[in-house]
């Protein structure tokens, strides 16, 4: 029996040897094709798709959020606004924002970078694997140059609204031809204090940093701010003060006594608050406002003795802050009664002085507008400073033999010479039958 058996073996070893030999060439052929067919095919996806590794280096990572302290999402990348980013610096033509997301896809990677509570199944990664699998649509663009675009559209979207808190800083200068000239005058105090407090925050947060494009620096462009307050504007407004100019003198005179009615108004019901916040301080039992101490723990949980405040502190804190209302609103009366005052003493306002204050308000707006514009470009340019390590970028490289998948095809070679040995044994088996 087992000579039976290895006799068929030996006879099938035979044929196949034999029946290869026969179409030696042909049955080569095949196989390499089918090699080649399938290294080509596998090499066009690989081609195709690409993949980066997106890392996040800023504190905020590791609870999950922007640096500007939102909520963090990956999914930002497949946005709109970042997708109309990449349409627009690729040009491409015949392609939806939604077509093209539709191909990346964004998860987190590198167990090593991800944070966690070990009480709690929340996780978080600061890694992420970007892939993009390029669109039929797209033709003369590779999908590497494809996904380096939606690299750097993600990161403008992220520096510009997520990186740093964004100031709105604008200079709101509203149509001031029916304003007074004083009136003129507080606009361009408001705005100009509005500047001043911003760069005031950002010289102390880097006073230094040269703007590339402004030549400035926060700590010049407050310079500047502050110029504009105490000199420029100061001037101004002595000018029309001295010179008791007015486009409508009884109709400012007018506005102004109005003003000053209202505001007495404000302060007889503060002065009379302050008054009543005395007298009921006065009403209080000496025992009643003597000094209560608990005992308290501080961050060191050490125990000490707290002072507690009681409804006295509470009527004399009232009572100083009715007061310095008070006081805001007689100094602002006094201030338009001088002006009624200097109104009265002049004349009518001259061409000449009318062309003077115009030139004045014109050179003071360039310079307000200018310190504004310089600073939202420092600004920029800071942020992008200051924010340029918080993204970096890694390509997955590819090897030849990865992208020609030498494995699938030595497999599929394999299959192939083995399904090319069952069809000759088969027909040896028909050409026994037939004899």
């Amino acid at each position: 029996m087992k000579r039976l058996k290895m006799s068929r073996g030996i006879h099938a070893v035979h044929c196949l040897v034999y029946g290869f030999a026969k179409h030696f060439f042909l049955y080569v052929l095949i196989i390499v094709a089918v090699m080649a067919a399938t290294s080509f095919s596998m090499y066009l996806g690989k081609e195709n798709t690409v993949t980066a590794t997106l890392t996040l280096n800023y504190e905020e990572a590791a609870k999950g959020l922007y640096p500007n302290s939102t909520r963090f999402s990956i999914s930002l990348i497949k946005s709109q606004e970042v997708m109309e980013r990449v349409i627009e610096m690729a040009g491409l033509e015949n392609i939806t924002p939604e077509q093209l997301s539709n191909h990346i896809t964004a998860q987190g990677v590198n167990v090593h970078n991800i944070q966690g509570n070990s009480d709690s199944n929340y996780r978080i990664a600061t890694s992420y694997s970007i892939t993009y699998r390029k669109n039929p649509e797209i033709k003369r663009i590779s999908a590497r140059d494809i996904l380096e675009l939606i690299i750097q559209a993600y990161k403008e979207e992220f520096f510009e609204n997520y990186a740093y808190g964004k100031a709105t800083l604008t200079c709101d200068i509203e149509p001031y031809e029916s304003l007074e000239y004083l009136e003129i005058a507080e606009m361009f105090k408001r705005e100009g204090n509005k500047l001043y407090r911003h760069l005031n925050s950002m010289m102390k947060d880097n006073g230094t940093f040269l703007s590339e494009k402004t030549q400035e620096t926060f700590s010049s462009l407050k310079k500047r701010a502050y110029n504009f307050l105490n000199i420029d504007l100061e001037k101004f407004s002595s000018y029309v003060k001295q010179s008791g100019l007015s486009k409508d003198k009884a109709g400012y005179i007018s506005k102004l006594e109005y003003q000053n009615h209202l505001m007495d108004i404000s302060y007889q019901k503060l002065m009379g608050e302050y008054s009543i916040r005395l007298g009921a301080i006065d009403l209080y039992d000496a025992a009643l406002t003597a000094v209560v101490l608990v005992p308290t723990v501080d961050t060191s949980l050490e125990f000490y003795m707290s002072r507690t405040k009681v409804a006295i502190d509470y009527q004399a804190e009232l009572a100083e802050s009715a007061s310095s209302s008070a006081n805001d609103y007689n100094e602002k009366m006094n201030e338009n009664k001088h002006v009624m005052e200097m109104l009265d003493l002049a004349g009518a306002s001259s061409a000449s002085a009318k062309q003077k204050a115009e030139e004045m308000i014109q050179t003071m707006k360039a310079e307000l507008e200018d310190i504004t514009n310089k600073t939202v470009v420092t600004n920029q340019e800071y942020i992008r400073y200051k924010t340029k390590n918080y993204l970096s970028t890694s390509y997955v490289e590819k090897s030849l033999s990865d992208m020609l998948s030498i494995k699938w095809a030595i497999l599929a070679g394999g299959f192939v010479t083995f399904a090319i040995g069952c069809w000759i044994l088969i027909l040896e088996s028909r050409r026994k039958e037939e004899q």
